[in-house]
């Protein structure tokens, strides 16, 4: 693995696995905001092949974005080099064949992704609602949030650990992460617009409290079946 710190990328091995990928970044203070459905045990080249979504996408992007340039083994011997440069000043994005593609293309090898310092806070939100439509509301008003806002999810009835549920009231967990000063202005914006809006907050204590069951709904319990998050 090579580490540009200047320009903030990364160049690694196809072969990594994400979580692998995830503690080496973080061991040089870095990480590459990509956190696939079910990530355990898979590596960065099956997360390519499948285009697996990335549940902080709203902060980081899809893995297309991430993906800056691939080093592709292709068929019939020719290896290919996509260019990393904006798409938008480029016309159609090359690496866009090899991503998604299931290898049907040629093996990528080498991958280089945007890379960003650890993140300096990280905030959790949950939010009650007895009206689902409020709900679905209140996400329409917050759907603009850029830069800290990584993760928005609705969850109802047994999607919730025991500790979490509230009869006939629909969940909302939001994330944030990144810097201090950003988060905290974020997070309690959306809280003063939740209350306006009627919605049942967790206090910070609760939040504090409920902390291990919320990072358990995030990173163990999320299943590709109703993916309301994906782009």
């Amino acid at each position: 693995m090579q580490i540009d710190e200047i320009s903030q990328v990364a160049m690694v091995a196809s072969s990594l696995h994400c979580d692998e990928l995830t503690k080496k970044l973080r061991q040089h203070g870095w990480y590459y905001g990509y956190f696939p459905i079910s990530p355990v045990g898979l590596s960065l080249l099956t997360c390519l092949n499948e285009d697996r979504p990335n549940l902080f996408w709203r902060r980081y992007g899809t893995l297309g974005d991430i993906c800056l340039n691939l080093q592709v083994k292709g068929l019939k011997k020719r290896n290919y080099e996509t260019k990393r440069v904006s798409r938008a000043a480029t016309g159609p994005d090359f690496k866009r064949l090899f991503i998604g593609g299931r290898g049907k293309f040629g093996k990528i090898e080498k991958v280089t992704l945007r890379i960003h310092e650890l993140p300096q806070q990280k905030m959790w939100g949950g939010f009650y609602w007895a009206d689902k439509k409020a709900c679905r509301a209140f996400e329409n008003k917050i759907c603009h949030i850029n830069g800290s806002l990584a993760f928005l999810k609705l969850y109802t009835g047994l999607q919730l650990p025991a500790v979490l549920r509230r009869k006939d009231k629909t969940f909302m967990m939001l994330y944030f992460e990144g810097m201090k000063a950003v988060v905290e202005s974020h997070y309690y914006s959306v809280l003063k617009l939740a209350q306006s809006m009627g919605g049942d907050c967790l206090s910070r204590k609760e939040i504090h409290e409920l902390a291990p069951n919320l990072e358990k709904l995030l990173f163990s319990e999320v299943s590709e079946e109703g993916i309301s998050y994906v782009p």
